[in-house]
C-alpha cells in the first residue's frame, strides 16, 4: 500500500504540472518559427536521423521525449553549436540536475530537472510556401527556454521501468522590429524492459492551441512521436526507429544507430523522411571520454558529438555539441 501511494502521488504532481503548463499558452508565434522548431541543437539525435524518442537516456532527450530524464542519475552540461543551411547559426546551453542526491523519506525516487536555452541568428531561411516552394524570410532572431522534469513511475523486476516527463517552453522571436511571444509543452512516456535492452518511448511536442498570426493563419507544429529502440551486443550496438506526425503533414518515419567501434570512438548513421517528401541520410561521430579529472572538477564522462546531414533542397546542417557528465559512476 506504502508503494501504491508513493506512485500516486507522483503520478499526480506530474499531471498536476502538466495542466498548468498547458493553461499558460496563449500567445501568437510568426511563420518563420515553425520550421525553427524542427531543428534540433544535439548532434548524437540529428546523427541518428532524429530516431531519439526511444533511444535518448541524456540531456538530449528533451528535444524528443522529456521522460528520457528520469534515466539519468548523475548531473549534466550539454553545450553545443550548430550551423543550419550555412545561413543559420544556432547555440544551446542547458543543466541537467538529478534529484537522487536530495534524499526524502517515503517518497522514494524524486525524479530529474532540467533547464535549457537555445538561441538563433537567422539571416536567411527557406521556409515554404503552401504550394511547397522554398521562398526567403526576413532575418530572424529568436530564443527558446525551456523547463522540464522526468520521474520514474513505477521500477518493477518483470513489468520493467515506466517513466513520465514533462517540459514547459517560453519562445520569444524579433521578426522586422516586431516581437512574438509562444508558450507551450511537451509531456512523453517511456518503457525500459527489466531484463533485456528494449525500449519503447510516445511523446507529443508543442502542444498548445491554434495560434493566429496577424499575417496569416498558422497551426503550431504540434507533433506525436512514437520510437522502439533495441541495444545488440551488451549496447555496443542500439537501434532505434521513430514514426512522427505532426499537424498538416503525412506521416514521416526515422530510423538510426550507432556503433562502440573501439574505446571512446563511436560511430552513428540515420535515415530519415522529412515534411517535402525527401529522404535524407545523416551521420556522425562522438568521442567519449571516461573518468576525466578537469583542473576543477571531475566528470564521469565527456562526450564530444559531431553530425551532418543535407537537406536536398535547403542546403546542409552541421552540429557540434558536448556533454559533460558530473559525478562518480
Amino acid at each position: 500500500m506504502s508503494n501504491l501511494r508513493i506512485i500516486t502521488t507522483k503520478a499526480v504532481l506530474l499531471a498536476f504540472m502538466a495542466a498548468s503548463i498547458a493553461c499558460a499558452a496563449d500567445n501568437v508565434i510568426s511563420p518563420t518559427s515553425v520550421r525553427i522548431f524542427n531543428l534540433v541543437p544535439d548532434a548524437r539525435s540529428g546523427a541518428l536521423g532524429g530516431a531519439y524518442t526511444a533511444l535518448g537516456d541524456d540531456a538530449g532527450c528533451l528535444n524528443y521525449n522529456p521522460a528520457g530524464l528520469a534515466q539519468i542519475d548523475h548531473c549534466e552540461i550539454p553545450a553545443g553549436q550548430s550551423q543550419l543551411f550555412n545561413k543559420i547559426n544556432q547555440y544551446s546551453a542547458g543543466l541537467v540536475y538529478s534529484l537522487r542526491d536530495i534524499r526524502i523519506d517515503n517518497f522514494g525516487d524524486p525524479g530529474t530537472l532540467a533547464l535549457t536555452y537555445n538561441t538563433f541568428d537567422q539571416g536567411y531561411y527557406p521556409a515554404g510556401d503552401e504550394n511547397r516552394n522554398f521562398v526567403s524570410n526576413p532575418k530572424v532572431k529568436g530564443e527558446v527556454i525551456s523547463a522540464a522534469y522526468g520521474i520514474t513511475v513505477l521500477d518493477d523486476e518483470y513489468a520493467g521501468a515506466f517513466r513520465l516527463g514533462a517540459t514547459a517552453k517560453m519562445y520569444k522571436e524579433e521578426l522586422l522590429g516586431a516581437e512574438y511571444n509562444w508558450h507551450a509543452y511537451d509531456a512523453g512516456f517511456l518503457w525500459n524492459a527489466s531484463h533485456f535492452p528494449l525500449s519503447f518511448g510516445a511523446s507529443i511536442q508543442n502542444a498548445n492551441k491554434d495560434i493566429h498570426n496577424p499575417a496569416r493563419e498558422r497551426e503550431l507544429p504540434q507533433t506525436e512521436r512514437a520510437g522502439l529502440s533495441y541495444g545488440f551486443f551488451d549496447k555496443q550496438l542500439n537501434v532505434s526507429a521513430d514514426c512522427i506526425k505532426a499537424i498538416s503533414d503525412d506521416l514521416r518515419y526515422a530510423v538510426g544507430a550507432e556503433y562502440n567501434v573501439v574505446g571512446p570512438l563511436i560511430l552513428r548513421g540515420g535515415y530519415r523522411s522529412n515534411d517535402t517528401n525527401q529522404n535524407n541520410l545523416t551521420a556522425g561521430v562522438g568521442l567519449c571520454l571516461k573518468q576525466v579529472d578537469l583542473y576543477f572538477i571531475y566528470a564521469r564522462e565527456i562526450c564530444l558529438d559531431y553530425a551532418y546531414t543535407s537537406f536536398l533542397t535547403q542546403g546542409d546542417v552541421q552540429y557540434c555539441s558536448v556533454t559533460i557528465k558530473l559525478g562518480a559512476d
